[in-house]
């Protein structure tokens, strides 16, 4: 499994007809799996011209950039640190002695290097005390508990999108449900005492409340260009959804465009899942699935789903418009329904298509945002429309313990 930091390549809708332009990993004919090494604006910029770097593991050596390693315990050398930090322009002499081996690197560079903000390197990685943190690549799944850095980190991300949130104007209920759910991750404890220490010093005064939200959309209403009734919907990516017999349906627009929807109700977790019983009109259909941590204001989210014309489990995100393909599988998706639920869990994306076996990744872009909703791709042919029914939304069940359980780590969190 040789390993390589490399740009991303830029394909176009001309290329692969039946999905729009996007990024994805170099070489992805014999792609196993990808980390993504960039900014907030280098996602949501489109190509050609590649900005910023990602991880591959690859099934075969190819010539793409940085060789590190044929495996996460490949050892790294000096020369090998500094080449690394030269090719991903952080400076030679960034990473650490502590970067002994191609694992301890990449965690060093999500643990020390990151930016909480995104908005000039990748984000740290981040986790959860009842589940640790996640690190994926290909075939390789590796599992930590949350240590003080970790959550240090976590809850610099946090506060960081607790800022953004404000300033877009998200209700101070819904905020407070937020901290009371980052506040049970982190620690199994909701109280003030741990509000402080999560909470922006400059809002520790807005306080916290108990999270509990599902929601639901059963499309069940008369024909017509607006999705409901249970719940409001924006069409983000264009008026492209209608309801027909009670299902929401996508319109077939040219050219090829991805296309979204979003639930107006926020949940009370940026770790939730969105589920739906999908419908694949036709075995060559483009992609169709559902979407989590939907942006408020932007099209920003991540989306989980599959395609029929190549057969493949997809997870994607898609940043201020800009699609990035991350993580695929084989699947037949024939001509039928079948239930999609997708997860943003902390660093870990991850999505179930029938009875297929889950589809996870790690990828840290994406984080605070508390809505969910719909997505697919769209070729324009008629034959090839997706049909959604039976929409959920949920915060990730996480129960409470009673004040106290977990120590207070004052010095480390």
């Amino acid at each position: 499994m040789p390993i390589y930091f490399a740009p991303w390549n830029w394909v176009t809708a001309q290329q692969v007809p039946l999905i729009t332009s996007h990024w994805e990993m170099p070489r992805a004919d014999i792609g196993l799996g990808a980390i993504d090494l960039r900014s907030l604006p280098q996602c949501g910029s489109p190509g050609p011209t590649p900005q910023g770097f990602g991880l591959f593991s690859l099934s075969s050596p190819a010539l793409i950039g940085l060789h590190l390693g044929d495996t996460l315990f490949d050892a790294v050398s000096l020369p090998l640190r500094r080449a690394t930090g030269d090719f991903l322009n952080i400076g030679s002499d960034a990473l650490s002695s502590q970067a002994t081996n191609v694992l301890s690197l990449i965690m060093e560079l999500y643990n020390r290097l990151g930016d909480p903000t995104g908005g000039a390197r990748w984000k740290p990685i981040r986790g959860a005390l009842r589940s640790g943190v996640a690190l994926t690549l290909g075939r390789d799944v590796m599992r930590f508990p949350l240590s003080a850095l970790m959550r240090d980190n976590t809850i610099a991300v946090f506060q960081a999108d607790y800022r953004r949130n404000k300033a877009d104007g998200v209700p101070l209920t819904t905020l407070r449900k937020w901290t009371g759910s980052t506040m049970r991750s982190l620690w199994n404890v909701m109280d003030d005492e741990h509000a402080a220490l999560l909470l922006p010093p400059e809002f520790v005064g807005d306080g916290w409340q108990p999270p509990a939200t599902v929601i639901t959309e059963s499309f069940n209403t008369a024909d017509s260009d607006t999705l409901g009734p249970d719940l409001t919907w924006t069409e983000v990516s264009g008026n492209h959804f209608e309801i027909i017999t009670n299902k929401a349906e996508n319109k077939n627009v040219f050219p090829a465009v991805s296309q979204s929807a979003r639930a107006g109700t926020a949940l009370a977790s940026a770790d939730h899942y969105a589920q739906a019983d999908v419908t694949w009109e036709d075995t060559s259909s483009a992609f169709g699935g559902t979407a989590t941590r939907f942006a408020a204001a932007a099209e920003t989210y991540y989306r989980g789903g599959a395609t029929g014309w190549d057969n493949t489990d997809r997870l994607a995100k898609v940043v201020t418009a800009v699609l990035t393909e991350l993580f695929n599988q084989a699947h037949t998706i024939n001509a039928e329904t079948l239930n999609v639920k997708h997860t943003s869990d902390g660093s870990t994306i991850k999505v179930t298509v029938g009875l297929a076996a889950e589809l996870s990744g790690t990828d840290t872009s994406i984080t605070g945002n508390l809505r969910t909703g719909i997505a697919c791709d769209n070729d324009s042919n008629a034959a090839r429309n997706f049909k959604w029914d039976v929409f959920e939304g949920a915060d990730l069940a996480a129960a409470a313990t009673a004040k106290g359980l977990i120590p207070l780590l004052k010095a480390g969190r």
